[in-house]
């Protein structure tokens, strides 16, 4: 890892999402390929939600990456996460899942649970690293043409 990726890493602020915030978490959906993509109505929803949960990792005043996850009575799930382009790689999307998994726990869910593409495989590793054991499939749920895996962490 770059001297550049190590400093990113530990001059992160990780923090609730704010409406302000809005045009910096569309900026990073659009630099991804997944569809369908989060939008301003969305993300306003979620921020305003009391069920919803949504984090930013910030730099110098910009957002690098978002994390957000929805609460159902004793279980949570990861709903969302994504990492600025340029600065895939760098522990960002590990980092901001790990903060949003030690803040479910403090809530004291049962379990957190996410979807992720069958092919996608570096996230399958890291959710795997993370103690995420794949529990069901839903198939064509991306797009119509690609199975997720249905992941979970349990607590108890």
């Amino acid at each position: 890892m770059g001297l550049r990726a190590r400093a990113l890493r530990t001059n992160l602020l990780f923090r609730s999402a704010q409406l302000v915030d809005i045009p910096g978490l569309l900026k990073i959906e659009a630099q991804h390929k997944t569809t369908p993509h989060w939008t301003r109505e969305q993300f306003v929803q979620e921020i305003g939600s009391p069920h919803a949960r949504l984090w930013v990792a910030e730099s110098q005043s910009e957002i690098k990456g978002y994390v957000g996850g929805w609460l159902v009575a004793s279980e949570a799930q990861i709903t969302t996460l994504a990492v600025e382009a340029a600065c895939l790689r760098q522990g960002i999307g590990e980092q901001l899942l790990r903060r949003a998994i030690h803040e479910m726990e403090k809530l004291d869910v049962s379990s957190v649970t996410l979807e992720v593409g069958r092919h996608n495989g570096s996230a399958l590793q890291l959710y795997q690293k993370l103690g995420f054991k794949i529990v069901g499939s839903r198939p064509n749920f991306y797009n119509g043409n690609e199975d997720a895996l249905l992941m979970e962490l349990s607590f108890k």
